[in-house]
């Protein structure tokens, strides 16, 4: 009897063993056949790299933690249609996206979690409503670009160029804008709760949300030596 008892108790540890191997395998052939889309995936995107007239469909793309920085991925003219970067609701999780060109890009629904953007190239592009919470956008160009609704909260924005960029409504809190170009950049309705705005760069077409006191001084004077007087500056 000790012994029908012992095999009963057997067979179902038996049958758990192989289940959870089965299914350890199963996420080991699922992790592979994943990593094959995005190795896929970017060597779509290199071959674009560098032709600025060629369409760029990256709609919807699986490019996690994938390593594009350095590409030029910009379009002959922002308002092109066809040829501008195409990366509405793309997966760029942990992408490495340094000194990237994606001017003119539209980044609307892009999962940019933890990505990387210091210096990239992000003039003219469309980034409305996208969480870039607490991301390095250090020295990032975002000039003319559509930010309206965006999460920066904690993000560091120091030294990025925000020069007529649209922060409507944009979750600023926490933001490091320091040394940031805020010059005719368009904040109405934003949070800057706790924002670093000191060291800022900013002029008389800045619009600042309602109630909000900016700085006294704007660090325009020796924003870029060489440049010249950029205070006095108003085309982007």
């Amino acid at each position: 009897m000790s012994g029908v008892v012992a095999g009963f108790v057997i067979f179902p540890a038996t049958v758990w063993s192989d289940s959870r191997l089965a299914q350890r395998q199963e996420q080991v052939e699922e992790q592979r056949a994943e990593q094959q889309e995005v190795l896929e995936n970017v060597r779509f995107v290199r071959e674009r790299s560098g032709q600025r007239d060629a369409a760029k469909p990256f709609r919807g793309l699986n490019l996690t933690e994938a390593s594009l920085a350095g590409l030029d991925l910009s379009c002959a003219e922002p308002t092109s249609v066809g040829s501008c970067a195409d990366l509405l609701g793309a997966n760029l999780t942990g992408a490495d996206l340094r000194e990237t060109n994606l001017t003119g890009a539209n980044l609307r629904e892009t999962n940019l979690a933890d990505a990387k953007l210091s210096t990239a190239i992000l003039a003219d592009s469309n980034l409305a409503d996208v969480n870039l919470a607490g991301l390095d956008l250090f020295g990032a160009d975002l000039h003319q670009s559509n930010l309206s609704g965006a999460d920066l909260s904690g993000a560091n924005l120091s030294i990025a160029n925000l020069n007529f960029a649209h922060l409507e409504e944009a979750n600023l809190s926490g933001a490091d804008l320091h040394l940031t170009d805020l010059r005719n950049a368009n904040m109405a309705g934003a949070d800057l709760t706790g924002a670093l705005i000191e060291g800022a760069c900013f002029n008389s077409n800045t619009s600042w949300p309602h109630g909000f006191k900016p700085p006294n001084d704007s660090n325009c004077a020796q924003w870029f030596p060489g440049r010249g007087p950029l205070s006095q500056q108003s085309s982007p």
